[in-house]
């Protein structure tokens, strides 16, 4: 954008290519790619050291976590601080990725499929909704011949995968795999 004026080109928003030469948009896939490693790592890193275990103290029951002495007002800035600098992240790539904004992409369906991956992999977990989201992304595809019927396919498998898998998949196959190898260590 020229001075509140839409480039030539028609777009308000710069591509990363406009300025850095990836050589093809594989070449922003793959730095997309690097920084979701990247902010997973962090994620990681953070939940293993103090300031991870105060947040899942605070999680599980604030007003003891408050109680023993955690500065929760402290860690719930720190925890919205570092999940809206992710969420900015995200905005910013995929904003200079389109070169293009509008509120379409940001409707009722798409919230409930980041919803249904966070439910479906399990929200306790960093690996759950990476899992959640490789399963939505693949059920448009299976429900494409019910398209009409979509909405609620995916209002089912949230009420199922509640009741069913209260934890999610990434718990569940955990615990199955828990079980599997704890059977075998004791026969």
């Amino acid at each position: 954008m020229v001075d509140g004026i839409f480039c030539e080109t028609g777009r308000n928003i710069e591509t990363p290519w406009d300025v850095i030469d990836f050589g093809t948009r594989a070449g922003f896939y793959y730095l997309v790619l690097l920084l979701s490693f990247l902010t997973t790592l962090i994620a990681a890193l953070v939940v293993g050291l103090r300031v991870g275990r105060a947040m899942l103290a605070i999680r599980q029951n604030e007003a003891l976590a408050d109680a023993v002495g955690i500065s929760t007002s402290r860690y719930k800035l720190f925890s919205f601080v570092i999940s809206a600098s992710f969420a900015g992240l995200g905005g910013a790539l995929y904003a200079s990725y389109m070169a293009f904004i509008n509120p379409a992409p940001f409707s009722v369906d798409n919230s409930l499929n980041a919803v249904l991956a966070v439910i479906l992999g399990g929200s306790g977990t960093l690996a759950g909704p990476v899992v959640g989201a490789i399963a939505v992304m693949f059920l448009p595809e299976y429900l494409r011949v019910a398209e009409s019927y979509r909405l609620i396919a995916y209002g089912l498998m949230l009420v199922l995968a509640t009741i069913f898998m209260p934890r999610g998949i990434v718990p569940l196959v955990l615990s199955l795999v828990a079980r599997l190898f704890g059977r075998h260590t004791k026969g």
